[in-house]
């Protein structure tokens, strides 16, 4: 046996542009790997919103999922809180959003509701001025964005409009 070795040629510009291919995979994975964990993929912080506003005296709070997964059920959940004791409290979806999401529950149940080409419009008898808490099951019926807003009223008077919206994982 020899001592000189295998003749193998060195391409030390190749070799150089094969570890930084490599370097930028590994960054890639990492990426990917810290947006999973942040929620972009499921739960997490990047998953969920939370929107506030006021208008005319009422409070209105949404918290909503900002990314899901196609039939996968969530929680949209809305909390109204009025100085008066007026009724009814009226949730009224319009847009995109409502059009994309299948509701399949609501608590507590809404005393009446309607359908109509913009939207829908759910209706609850309160009792004094809240805080009321309404939770909606809902499920993404189709991959892709959807945006919406939620109009809150409460008897007579237009509260906040709040913005809905998601991205669904196919």
């Amino acid at each position: 046996m020899g001592g000189k070795g295998l003749a193998i040629e060195k391409d030390d510009a190749f070799q150089r542009r094969e570890w930084r291919a490599q370097r930028v995979g590994w960054a890639a994975m990492a990426l990917v790997l810290a947006l999973a964990a942040a929620g972009l993929f499921g739960t997490g912080p990047l998953s969920k919103a939370s929107v506030e506003g006021q208008a005319n005296g009422i409070v209105a709070s949404l918290e909503h999922p900002r990314l899901t997964r196609h039939g996968v059920p969530e929680q949209v959940s809305i909390v109204v809180s009025s100085p008066s004791s007026e009724a009814p409290l009226r949730l009224r979806f319009e847009g995109e959003w409502i059009r994309s999401a299948k509701v399949e529950s609501i608590a507590p149940p809404p005393a009446g509701g309607s359908v109509a080409a913009g939207g829908a419009t759910y209706e609850w008898d309160v009792g004094s001025g809240g805080p009321w808490r309404v939770q909606f099951s809902v499920r993404a019926e189709r991959p892709g964005h959807a945006a919406g807003a939620v109009a809150v009223e409460v008897g007579d008077r237009a509260g906040p409009r709040l913005p809905l919206e998601w991205f669904s994982w196919p």
